[in-house]
Order: C-alpha cells, then sequence, then structure tokens
C-alpha cells in the first residue's frame, strides 16, 4: 500500500540516496555498481516496460533491482549509526620489503548523510531487532542467540527458471549498542533466514566469546 501510494519517483529517489546503482568506493577493483530500475528506463532501446507493478517489487528489493554485498552492508551501517553512509576500505596496513609494516589510512570520503526522521530510523531498528528476537519474526528461530543480541532482515532474493533463490541475511549486533554490520549473501542458497542467518549467529556468538564484540 505505502509503494502505491509514494509511486515509482519516490522510490527511485530514495533508492539512490541510499546509493544504490552507485559504487561504494571500496578500495578494491572492479566493483559493480548496481542497478536501480525507474520508468525512465522506459526511454531507452532495451525493450525495457516499466509498469504499476513493478512498483511493489521495488518496494521489497525486487522487480530489476540489483544490489552487492557491500551496497547492502554499507546502507545497514547507516541504520546502524544514525544514518551515515561510510565508504568502506580493506587496506589496514602495508608490509615493507624487510618485514616490518607501516600503518596507512586510505583516502576515504566524507560519509554521505541520509535525511531519515530519527521516527523512521527507530521504527526500522526496532523492525530489525524482533526480525530476531520476536518469536513471529523471520529469523528468530534460526538467529535468536542467548550470547549476544541481535539486529537483522531475512532476504530471500527469487532467481526464476526454477533455480534456488539467494539467501541473505543483514544486520547489526549488538542491537541496542552496535558495534559491527555484517551481510551474508549465499548465491543460490535458499532462504535467508533458513540458511544465511544461522551463519551470522555462529560468527557473532564466537566473537563474543573472544570478547570482540559485548555479549548479554
Amino acid at each position: 500500500d505505502a509503494a502505491r501510494r509514494m509511486g515509482a519517483g519516490t522510490l527511485v529517489d530514495w533508492c539512490r540516496r541510499m546509493r544504490f546503482g552507485q559504487p561504494t568506493g571500496v578500495d578494491l577493483p572492479f566493483e559493480r555498481a548496481g542497478h536501480v530500475p525507474s520508468p525512465e528506463d522506459n526511454s531507452n532501446d532495451s525493450g525495457f516496460q516499466w509498469y504499476s507493478g513493478d512498483n511493489l517489487g521495488l518496494s521489497i528489493g525486487q522487480s530489476y533491482l540489483t544490489v552487492t554485498p557491500l551496497q547492502m552492508l554499507t546502507l545497514t551501517a547507516a541504520i546502524a549509526n544514525g544514518g551515515d553512509l561510510v565508504q568502506p576500505t580493506t587496506l589496514a596496513r602495508v608490509l615493507n620489503d624487510d618485514g616490518s609494516s607501516s600503518s596507512t589510512q586510505p583516502e576515504r570520503a566524507e560519509p554521505e548523510r541520509i535525511p531519515f526522521e530519527e521516527t523512521t530510523l527507530a521504527e526500522i531498528r526496532a523492525g530489525m531487532r524482533d526480525a530476531v528476537a520476536n518469536p513471529r519474526g523471520t529469523a528468530f528461530s534460526s538467529v535468536n542467540s542467548p550470547t549476544v543480541s541481535i539486529a537483522g532482515k531475512t532476504g530471500t532474493a527469487q532467481t526464476g527458471l526454477n533455480r534456488p533463490s539467494h539467501a541473505w541475511f543483514v544486520g547489526y549486533a549488538p542491537a541496542d549498542n552496535p558495534q559491527y554490520a555484517f551481510v551474508v549473501n549465499l548465491a543460490y542458497g535458499g532462504g535467508g533466514g533458513e540458511k544465511a542467518g544461522p551463519l551470522a549467529r555462529a560468527v557473532l556468538e564466537r566473537m563474543a566469546e573472544l570478547d570482540i564484540i559485548a555479549g548479554r
């Protein structure tokens, strides 16, 4: 209903505000930008046709939307940190020929602020907590942990042609005082809650055991 009322223009605008369809700028080669579909695509020669039903598909992350795990990670981290899209980096240090190491800080763009209303962020965070902690949540049976509190969102991306779905699980922990955001993506892996979620739980529980992350 919300997607119908908002229309394609608002949905596409917010996808772009969240940097979907654009590289994250990570310091790795060959990053893909993904694609945000829109009615504008009707004007090219691709043969694409936007229908009103595509509004509904886009609102739940389907239609012709394609995103990368890194894009989902930066969005999840922004939800956890209050709205800042932080450019991801992988480089921590450089090893010299003599075996010594030198710390380096790669150039990183200033975080972009997603203009979320505080009430909107609060609702999203509450929903992500309930997805794991509420017995009715899609990740309760597979992700809820006595060791660490987890906020997350399951995703099961249909692939068509009778192939298994892609399994997604994104989130952050601890749920009420986030330290780490994460993404698990299993290509053709099946259901997000059933397959991807338990992997995230196992990693986070081990991190809590090692005192890398705060436990309950």
